[in-house]
């Protein structure tokens, strides 16, 4: 198994999301405690996949909105990249690109 295998079979403290919003102005950064690792690439509203990609389409949008606003309560949006989290936790920290489809 190689180092960067091995990196990805640890289980990360903290997830550094980093959302994109195609054609919006910048990248978007989130901190979210855990590891969501398995949300990486996934995009809303992109149309039809298969059932694992719309299970984690679906995981997203329960991760970031709560049912009742269209906003992300639980977490403080950042423009720079929160360098601090990946210090804080020895570089346990997973970062997953997600955003929206335009």
């Amino acid at each position: 198994m190689s180092e960067l295998e091995m990196d990805n079979a640890i289980e990360k403290d903290k997830t550094i999301i980093i959302f994109d919003c195609p054609g919006t102005g910048a990248l978007i950064f989130y901190v979210v405690e855990g590891d969501f690792s398995h949300l990486d690439g996934v995009y809303i509203d992109c149309g039809d996949y298969d059932s694992e990609y719309l299970d984690n389409e679906e995981r997203l949008k329960t991760l970031l909105w709560s049912d009742l606003e269209c906003t992300m309560p639980n977490f403080v949006a950042s423009q720079k990249f929160p360098i601090k989290d990946v210090l804080e936790t020895n570089g346990n920290v997973a970062v997953i690109v997600c955003g929206f489809c335009y």
